[in-house]
């Protein structure tokens, strides 16, 4: 369980990023706005969400991500922090809170993003994919 909750973690703080940002078509202004966490699925078994977790979202901007993370610490209390991401046509160039480069691969079908990121824990190889709907306002 240990594992998982790291990869969940590294999942959403690495959906954030330090790098330089460029938006340069409309699939790049399709990313734009709020995305709620829906669901997580690591080497196909899905991962279930807490009530905390469930009001996780990211705010893609033109030139940065806001991230709001809900952690439950007895009730749930939120961290927002916001970072810059450089994004291509279908992956997205990260750089976590803790400066490990990551690569994540991303498809927006209608209202639905799709992360999906490849890490090895202790030899293994984990891949995540990590699903998104788009928050109305």
């Amino acid at each position: 369980m240990k594992k998982i909750s790291f990869i969940l973690l590294g999942t959403l703080l690495g959906a954030c990023s330090n790098s330089a940002p460029t938006l340069l078509g409309d699939w790049q202004l399709a990313l734009l706005g709020d995305w709620q966490l829906a669901g997580i699925n690591s080497n196909g078994k899905v991962i279930p969400l807490n009530p905390c977790s469930k009001q996780n979202y990211f705010s893609f901007q033109k030139d940065s991500v806001i991230c709001h993370t809900f952690f439950n610490k007895g009730e749930c209390q939120e961290d927002v922090f916001s970072l810059s991401y450089t994004a291509t046509k279908d992956s997205l160039k990260l750089i976590n809170k803790i400066g490990r480069p990551e690569n994540s691969s991303y498809l927006i079908k209608g209202d639905s993003l799709f992360l999906k990121e490849s890490n090895k824990i202790q030899g293994k190889e984990f891949i995540t994919e990590t699903i998104f709907i788009r928050k109305e306002k």
